[in-house]
C-alpha cells in the first residue's frame, strides 16, 4: 500500500455559481445588435408571409362576411410585424448606445408587441379553420386557394417566436452588466 499514489479529490463544484451565458461568452453588446438585425429581418419576413396570405386570402374569398375578421386580423398583423421591425431598429440603436432606459423600455414593448401577435396569430388560426365555404361553387369559378402560404406562415411565426425568447434572454444577460444600482431602479 506504500507504493500506491491516491489521485487527489475531485474539485467541488458550487451549482450557484454557474451561469448559462447566452451567447457562449462572446459579446453581449454584439451579440444584442445581431440579434436585432436578425429580428428585423424576421420581422420583414413575415410581413411578406402575411401579405402573402392576405392575397391568398382575397383569391379564396367566396363569402365576405365570413372572412371580413380573418382579413382584419391579418391586416392588424401585418402593421403589428412592421412594429415589430421598428422595435429591433430601436434596439439595435440601444444596445449601440448602450442606453438602458431605452433597453428596459423596448423590453417592455416588445413583450407587449409579442402578446399581441401571439394573440392575433390565435384569432386567425381559429377564425380561418372555422370559416366554412358556402355550397359548392359553379364551375366556372377559380379553384380554391393553397394552404401552402398559411402554412409557412404558421412556421416563421413559431421560429420567430422562439428568437424573439432567445433575444430576451440575451438582453437579460446585456443588462445584467451595468451597474447593479443603476439596473435595479431600471429594470423594475
Amino acid at each position: 500500500m506504500e507504493n500506491c499514489r491516491l489521485l487527489p479529490p475531485p474539485p467541488t463544484i458550487n451549482i450557484n455559481n454557474i451561469m448559462i451565458h447566452p451567447t457562449c461568452g462572446s459579446d453581449l453588446r454584439k451579440s444584442t445588435k445581431v440579434a436585432a438585425m436578425i429580428d428585423s429581418i424576421l420581422s420583414g419576413f413575415l410581413i411578406f408571409c402575411g401579405i402573402a396570405v392576405l392575397n391568398n386570402m382575397f383569391v379564396g374569398i367566396r363569402d365576405p362576411e365570413a372572412s371580413a375578421f380573418p382579413v382584419g386580423c391579418m391586416i392588424l398583423f401585418v402593421v403589428i410585424m412592421g412594429a415589430e421591425m421598428y422595435l429591433a431598429f430601436r434596439l439595435y440603436r440601444a444596445a449601440h448606445e448602450r442606453d438602458i432606459q431605452r433597453l428596459t423600455t423596448w423590453r417592455k414593448a416588445a413583450g407587449a408587441v409579442m402578446t399581441i401577435s401571439t394573440v392575433l396569430i390565435l384569432l386567425i388560426r381559429h377564425t380561418i379553420s372555422n370559416v366554412a365555404p358556402p355550397a359548392p361553387p359553379p364551375p366556372p369559378t377559380p379553384p380554391p386557394s393553397s394552404p401552402f402560404p398559411l402554412l409557412w406562415f404558421y412556421v416563421v411565426y413559431f421560429i420567430a417566436a422562439i428568437f424573439r425568447m432567445y433575444m430576451l434572454w440575451i438582453l437579460w444577460a446585456f443588462l445584467g452588466e451595468f451597474d447593479p444600482s443603476e439596473n435595479s431602479r431600471l429594470i423594475s
